[in-house]
């Protein structure tokens, strides 16, 4: 189970991983000048051919211009010599040619009109793009600085949190005053009665003293005459 738990931690922390990266503002930012490079590259693809099609169009149109300007040549000359038959035939082709002329010079003047479009939006696209860099360079630099001041305040915060210092100088200022009355108790035990003191004891003993040797006499007294001490010669 404790290998499961820890393979379901990891892919848990892979998908979390890969969401911010997905909302990250700088990675969506660089897809963003990808997805528009990707865009004017089709752009410059379509302008080429759209160019190169219209160019060809031109090009028919042309050919197909100078073959009625022959076949015209042709027929004028064979109306000279006499051959109004291949005249007419020259004539014939002249029609189909300025025909098919006129069909590929419209169809060019559509081409052109597209390569006109086509191009714009290519510059459009450029456009946007220069823009989308200056701003892209500014936004990444503004998140940056917003994540730097970020990751200082939840710094700070956890420090906060986390510091204990104030209740421990709390608490050993109040053990420290606890000892001090402690060692002011101890002290004011063991000293010495102040002078008022004793001189009260004292007088007290000197009278229990007198009292005790005044009970005692008055024992002998009652026995007999108390013997006076001997005086040394």
């Amino acid at each position: 189970m404790g290998v499961i738990s820890r393979i379901n931690e990891l892919l848990l922390a892979n998908a979390h991983h890969a969401i911010d990266q997905a909302e990250n503002p700088e990675v969506m930012l660089k897809q963003v000048i990808r997805d528009m490079d990707r865009n004017i590259y089709e752009a410059r693809v379509a302008v080429v051919s759209a160019v190169a099609g219209e160019k060809q169009l031109a090009a028919q149109a042309k050919h197909h211009r100078c073959v009625a300007n022959d076949m015209e040549r042709g027929a004028e000359s064979a109306l000279n010599a006499g051959r109004e038959d291949l005249a007419r035939q020259a004539l014939a082709r002249k029609v189909d040619h300025d025909r098919i002329a006129a069909d590929l010079e419209r169809s060019q003047a559509g081409a052109s009109e597209i390569c006109t479009r086509v191009k714009a939006q290519l510059d459009m696209l450029l456009a946007k793009r220069a823009d989308a860099c200056r701003r892209k360079d500014v936004l990444i630099a503004r998140q940056r600085a917003a994540e730097a001041r970020s990751r200082v305040s939840r710094s700070l915060a956890a420090a906060t949190i986390g510091d204990t210092s104030g209740d421990k100088l709390a608490r050993m200022q109040q053990r420290v005053v606890e000892m001090e009355a402690e060692a002011a108790a101890v002290t004011e035990v063991l000293e010495e009665p102040k002078q008022p003191e004793k001189d009260i004891a004292d007088i007290e003993t000197a009278a229990q003293v007198d009292d005790a040797l005044a009970a005692l006499k008055a024992r002998l007294a009652s026995r007999g005459p108390v013997p006076s001490a001997p005086v040394n010669a």
